[in-house]
């Protein structure tokens, strides 16, 4: 019955075909325009880069670690010609430093701010990541390259990002994977000949692309956030037909069948749901053949559709609901006119709106279109799926409570 429900209405709504044109088309329209008029004002597409503010914490200099180790070759026995030797090399090959140094690099220079600090207590807020090189992380990697001690001695180098950071954090993320993926490979390389271990060290810690990953152009700003700005007119058209069934008493037969009156509300949430996949499917598709937007993993791209699909469905409900406990559709053209733009706006949809303050960035990061375009945008850059968990639990979160208002507020059968 609950399926043979949503293709009444996915039959209904395919009728009204100039409200499926401008849902499909006008977001189309919007991003071309946007995209070419603002080209170069979001980030790298006409030369600008994403600016990450980022903190390093070492808890020890170079020095105080080379004295470290050259006690521990004294203990172990070591001849002093081959700790000389050690040391020298050490010095060369210090994590840490040649971590900064990466970062200082042309690659990424212009991308991160760095300041340093020598311990958290120092260590000022603020930052959209902090990395803490642990105590003895010198000492331990040398023991490991130099002496063929076990990389599990090795202690982890740590990346803290700001909950905000979205694309920010996703290239924090790979500039880390990029350190440790070159110190693990010391541990395959530690029995080598030394003409293939200098071959290494030539290549090690060198950026891996991270700059070309990580650009956001204007268009894949303005795909994500038109795409979920304009689903929210969805739940508009899908809220409007279901008061067209009252008044025509559609409704009225439904109830005649015995049909819950949740379920056929429901079933209007799963038809705003359904219609809003499709519609970000197809912007998406039209966004990457017209203009190369690229979403480099495909299954988080679905999993964040589906997520705001679903607040599409709720807001669809809600409204459906509204309208019939009214007994008229002003709250829901009320939602049209400006609710949707109040939350296209704080969601970030227009603008960058980290610009404004933070206190202002966080809140439209609650709403469920401005978490779904952070999301979208993090795996636009690279980022993984760590980065968008909050986001989709707050769109979920919202999701249950619009369902949860829905069921409540709903008249019951016979109440008008």
């Amino acid at each position: 019955m609950f399926w043979m429900m949503i293709k009444k209405d996915i039959i209904q709504l395919k009728r009204d075909r100039n409200e499926l044109l401008v849902l499909l088309l006008m977001p189309i329209v919007l991003i071309t325009i946007l995209g070419l008029a603002l080209q170069g004002l979001q980030n790298p597409g006409a030369g600008s880069v994403l600016e990450i503010e980022a903190a390093i914490v070492d808890s020890e200099t170079t020095e105080e670690a080379l004295d470290s180790f050259a006690e521990q070759l004294e203990n172990e026995g070591y001849p002093e010609e081959a700790a000389e030797e050690l040391l020298s090399q050490a010095r060369e090959i210090s994590l840490p430093d040649r971590f900064q140094d990466m970062l200082a690099s042309e690659a990424l220079n212009e991308m991160v701010t760095v300041t340093t600090y020598n311990s958290q207590q120092n260590l000022q807020s603020g930052y959209d990541g902090v990395w803490t090189f642990p105590e003895d992380f010198r000492t331990a990697s040398w023991s490991h390259m130099l002496l063929g001690e076990s990389v599990e001695n090795v202690p982890d180098l740590e990346l803290q990002v700001r909950g905000d950071s979205g694309m920010r954090a996703g290239v924090m993320e790979d500039i880390t994977a990029s350190f440790i993926d070159q110190v693990n490979i010391r541990k395959e390389t530690a029995a080598a000949p030394e003409e293939a271990a200098a071959e290494e060290e030539a290549a090690f810690l060198e950026p891996r692309e991270i700059e070309g990953r990580t650009m956001i152009t204007s268009f894949d700003y303005y795909t994500a956030g038109i795409a979920v700005m304009f689903v929210l007119y969805t739940a508009v058209f899908i809220a409007s037909s279901a008061f067209t069934e009252k008044e025509t008493h559609v409704f009225d037969r439904v109830l005649t069948a015995n049909v819950p009156t949740f379920l056929y509300v429901l079933s209007k949430g799963t038809a705003g749901m359904l219609l809003a996949f499709i519609q970000m499917g197809l912007i998406f598709l039209f966004a990457r053949l017209a203009f190369g937007v690229v979403f480099p993993d495909i299954f988080l791209t679905v999993l964040i559709m589906t997520a705001m699909s679903a607040a599409v469905g709720g807001f669809s409900t809600i409204l459906t609901t509204l309208n019939y406990r009214l007994n008229n559709t002003h709250l829901t053209n009320l939602f049209s006119s400006a609710a949707v733009t109040l939350m296209a706006f704080a969601g970030g949809s227009f603008f960058n709106v980290s610009q404004l303050s933070d206190t202002f960035t966080a809140f439209g990061r609650l709403l469920p279109n401005g978490a779904a375009m952070q999301s979208l945008l993090a795996v636009m850059g690279g980022g993984s799926g760590e980065l968008i968990r909050n986001n989709l639990l707050i769109i979920l979160l919202f999701t249950g409570g619009l369902l949860a208002a829905a069921a409540l507020l709903f008249p019951k059968r016979g109440a008008r």
